[in-house]
């Protein structure tokens, strides 16, 4: 029998153990989330396509690790979250960052494949990033990136810069200039 401590390092080592996707440079943990392997792999291979310096390691599931709770991802070295969203809805896209940050990521991928085949509705997910727009000057969340029919954009604080955001003329600007970076996704 394994004492606690033993159990938990042995599930560490076997934690760090990552094999390589078949399709794409994707390294996956062999303790990943298996409910979520096939929309984490999805996502990373996305991601890789569309960003060719990029490393994505699809994190092992269990908070034991480092008492971080689930974070799928590990782009280029910081953890970072996947948001399935369902709707086009800013409040999803806020909660979202919201429930990122709870689990110490400093990048959000909010994912939009769910709809894909809808129109799509970028004002409102420009409006829920925007909305997060203090989280990116405290460094918070230092990237997000948006995926949607095979293709990502990121968006991070530079794009904000010299922007007030309580300015109600520059806040509509800024969500403007991010719902065109959202076009791409077309």
């Amino acid at each position: 029998y394994f004492a606690n401590n033993d159990t938990l390092d042995a599930r560490k080592a076997v934690g760090e153990l990552y094999y390589k996707d078949r399709l794409s440079d994707l390294k996956i943990s062999a303790l990943a989330h298996h409910k979520e392997i096939a929309e984490n792999v999805r996502t990373g291979r996305i991601l890789l396509a569309n960003f060719k310096a990029m490393s994505v390691l699809i994190r092992p599931h269990f908070k034991e690790f480092d008492k971080i709770k689930n974070p799928e991802f590990a782009i280029n070295g910081i953890n970072a979250d996947a948001k399935r969203i369902e709707k086009f809805k800013a409040k999803n896209v806020s909660g979202g960052f919201t429930s990122a940050k709870e689990q110490g990521c400093k990048i959000v991928v909010i994912d939009l494949s769910k709809l894909e085949g809808k129109t799509p509705d970028f004002h409102n997910i420009a409006t829920g990033i925007i909305n997060r727009f203090r989280d990116f000057q405290t460094g918070n969340i230092q990237d997000c990136y948006v995926i949607m029919n095979g293709k990502a954009v990121k968006i991070d604080k530079n794009m904000f810069n010299g922007f007030d955001i309580k300015n109600k003329d520059e806040k509509g600007r800024l969500t403007k200039i991010t719902e065109g970076a959202l076009n791409a996704l077309l």
